[in-house]
């Protein structure tokens, strides 16, 4: 069982499997397994499993506490 994820890994995950078409990449049925199988901390489906893995990868990059002003002066 993986950790489960909280609501904008979830949200990224189903934005990038939608794709950015009218129509979704994926069956709308895989995309629902991929919500349910990541709220209850299962395995995702094979289709999008690339896809999560990598919007996992995403969380786990660590965040700055404040973003630095860089001068544009030369």
């Amino acid at each position: 069982m993986q950790n489960s994820p909280n609501s904008i890994e979830i949200s990224i995950a189903w934005c990038l499997a939608w794709g950015s078409g009218r129509e979704p990449l994926f069956d709308l049925s895989v995309l629902r397994q991929m919500r349910s199988a990541l709220n209850s901390g299962e395995e995702v489906p094979q289709d999008v499993r690339e896809i999560v893995d990598g919007v996992r990868e995403l969380q786990e990059l660590p965040f700055p506490h404040r973003i630095e002003e860089r001068s544009t002066d030369s």
